[in-house]
């Protein structure tokens, strides 16, 4: 199958929080085997991906790609979060130059998308907008029930654990106290070639994957056919409709949300018009 045995100095996920601390690397790189590790290490910042990350991540991976020695590539995050996606603050703070930073976060996503060797994100915690521009390009993208991301982004609503993989935004759910022994037996693996290896490693430790009628997967056909709608003021009036249906309560929060989006949106495309319209008020 090609596995060996892990050496026992190897630190394994979780990094203990003291050594991130010391260790000022926006992205802790490490070579086990014929693995390569990859830690977003910006927990205190819930790891956004700042350009620096996305700089560092495209350089690491570019480097490994070209690495007859480095078979495979695991990416994780340091802390309780994986990622919740880009540095806004920072995007926003330098708007008037941003250009090169976006486009080079977004070709590391296609980077990913396109990578040659096999690689698996390890998503244990929050996972939002970049971090999920991480996590859904890879070969595996293994969550735990502690991984909550984003979805409907008008909604604000979230998918948490399980439901990120009945949604086919990541391959595996693994329990939270089993992802350490996951790491532990990928990092044994030492011919990275097959697929069909990686699968079942990760296969043997995860288990399968059932949505309760709770889920707001099981409203999936009423949400299409609200979101279908040509105009914002017809959704408005289908989720409206919906939400006075016997047992459809649960549109209320969803509604709520939508409506506070569209209100934010609103502002925020006043506020871009007033600027390109007088750049430097007085």
């Amino acid at each position: 199958m090609g596995i060996t045995s892990l050496p026992s100095t190897i630190t394994t996920f979780p990094m203990p929080s003291e050594v991130m601390k010391q260790n000022r690397e926006v992205v802790i790189a490490e070579e086990i085997g014929h693995g390569r590790v990859l830690t977003l290490n910006r927990p205190n910042n819930l790891n956004y991906v700042s350009e620096k990350v996305a700089l560092t991540l495209g350089q690491k991976l570019e480097k490994y790609e070209k690495d007859d020695n480095a078979k495979f590539v695991i990416l994780k995050g340091a802390g309780r979060t994986f990622s919740a996606g880009g540095d806004l603050e920072r995007i926003y703070d330098a708007r008037d130059s941003v250009l090169e930073g976006v486009y080079r976060i977004y070709w590391l996503f296609y980077h990913i998308h396109t990578y040659k060797k096999p690689h698996i994100a390890l998503v244990h915690g929050m996972s939002m907008g970049g971090g999920v521009g991480l996590m859904t390009p890879m070969k595996f993208s293994v969550i735990t029930e502690k991984t909550v991301r984003e979805y409907l982004g008008l909604t604000g609503a979230k998918l948490k654990g399980k439901e990120v993989v009945a949604a086919g935004l990541a391959t595996h759910f693994v329990p939270s106290h089993k992802l350490f022994q996951l790491e532990k037996s990928l990092l044994t693996i030492n011919n990275g070639e097959e697929d069909t290896i990686f699968r079942s490693v990760i296969d043997e430790l995860s288990t399968n994957v059932q949505i309760d009628e709770t889920s707001v997967l099981s409203k999936l056909s009423i949400i299409d056919d609200c979101f279908s709608r040509e105009t914002v003021e017809e959704i408005l009036d289908s989720l409206e409709a919906e939400a006075s249906k016997k047992e459809n309560d649960w549109i209320m929060p969803v509604l709520k949300k939508y409506k506070e989006s569209i209100s934010n949106w609103i502002e925020n495309n006043i506020e871009i018009d007033t600027r390109r319209k007088d750049p430097n008020p007085i």
